[in-house]
């Protein structure tokens, strides 16, 4: 043990570091105040990895959830609103510094969220942001083609290469082959990345630049991907397939097409794709059957582990949960989703509705196979909004969009 003492401290310096690396990053944040020596330990690129790589093997005891209620972002204790302290679990307003008419939060990854923003003449930004230190940046715009507003982005993580990678489908008109490009964090910059050869992807694209689908990331080990939902017409000109459109992050290349569950319900519902518990899952909320518009379903598919290299010889989907859901949660649903796996097992699921009603959280017990309301300390205080725009959970972390292209020992 090195005995060497840290000024302000009667502890040796490992043993200081080893206790401040497991804080949460509030805490640090306000360490850093201490004095200058503090400041320069605690935001040192090797303090603040070692704090990310104790985060991340305890994540679920820093998990918090994030809420868009349409311009007002709130950040509350996930473990505590699910255990029902909403006195402890109290939402927190936090200040996002770019004002603009359409927030879309892209995806989360060590703490930072991209944000997507669009003003009112339809000009976009793209922001990486760490909601719990406040640091943000602002992406250059690529070089190649201006943003539109039919983009669609994917978040990922390069654990190879310790780099966050924003890759984007932009519609090319007058032709069906969309423009690919990809923004490397560590580099500061955009490069073109090659489509797929597949005819297939130019004719189902256009559906994805219409629904504003964006990627969903899994980083899982070595295996690091974004999957789009990828729908349109079949060979024949007449049949709707829907598939998923993989993308390697590492290898920085589209692959093969992953098919749905074969019991996917394609007439009966919408599905939108999501990641629990670092593996891709399909979730899907519809009607029981056409003519029965009082009675739904909710079903999750989540894509077995050992299957992340797509053997999709093999059965690649796992049914996490299926319940009929009533009425109730039919009426006029504009999004429903889950947020996240917990520690106990259970999912968390929130629904959004149209007309003003209430988004409401619940978790999903899948022993017992039965749904439980989760209370919101987000609504219904201080004037907040009841209405629930981009919803995201997130680990607390002392990352910086800020610092990480100025390092090339990542």
């Amino acid at each position: 043990m090195n005995r060497r003492k840290t000024q302000g401290s009667d502890l040796p310096h490992d043993l200081w570091f080893n206790i401040t690396t497991r804080l949460p990053a509030r805490s640090i944040a306000r360490f850093r105040c201490v004095c200058k020596l503090w400041n320069s330990l605690l935001n040192d690129h090797k303090f603040i990895e070692e704090n990310l790589n104790h985060i991340i093997s305890n994540s679920h005891n820093h998990q918090r959830l994030l809420l868009d209620t349409y311009g007002s972002f709130y950040s509350m204790d996930l473990i505590l609103m699910i255990e029902g302290n909403n006195d402890k679990a109290a939402a927190q307003k936090i200040d996002f510094l770019y004002k603009c008419d359409v927030y879309t939060v892209v995806g989360s990854i060590h703490g930072l969220l991209l944000i997507s923003t669009l003003n009112s003449a339809r000009e976009r930004i793209l922001v990486l942001w760490n909601p719990s230190t406040g640091d943000s940046s602002v992406l250059p715009s690529p070089s190649f083609a201006p943003y539109d507003s039919f983009d669609t982005f994917g978040f990922g993580y390069d654990s190879s290469g310790g780099d966050y990678k924003i890759v984007r489908l932009a519609p090319k008109y007058f032709t069906r082959t969309p423009h690919v490009d990809m923004f490397s964090l560590k580099s500061n910059s955009w490069k073109d990345v090659k489509p797929p050869d597949d005819d297939y992807f130019f004719r189902t694209f256009e559906q994805v630049f219409f629904s504003r689908s964006l990627g969903v990331a899994v980083n899982n080990g070595s295996s690091s991907m974004l999957y789009w939902k990828a729908y349109g017409q079949g060979t024949n000109g007449l049949s709707d397939i829907l598939q998923i459109q993989p993308f390697n992050i590492k290898d920085e290349r589209f692959e093969g097409f992953v098919p749905f569950p074969h019991d996917f319900r394609k007439e009966s519902g919408i599905a939108e794709l999501t990641e629990l518990g670092g593996c891709l899952a399909i979730f899907q909320i519809g009607n029981s059957t056409p003519l029965n518009l009082c009675e739904g379903f909710i079903e999750v598919w989540r894509m077995k582990q050992d299957e992340l290299e797509h053997n999709i010889k093999k059965s690649l989907w796992h049914k996490l949960m299926s319940i009929k859901v009533e009425d109730y949660f039919m009426r006029d649903p504009c999004f429903t989703g889950p947020v996240c796996l917990l520690k106990n097992g259970e999912v968390l699921i929130v629904i959004s509705y149209y007309q003003g009603r209430a988004a409401e959280f619940f978790t999903y017990d899948r022993g017992e196979k039965i749904m439980k309301f989760v209370k919101c300390p987000c609504y219904g205080t201080n004037n907040i909004s009841s209405n629930c725009g981009s919803r995201v959970s997130y680990s607390e972390t002392l990352v910086s969009p800020s610092t990480i292209s100025k390092r090339d020992d990542l």
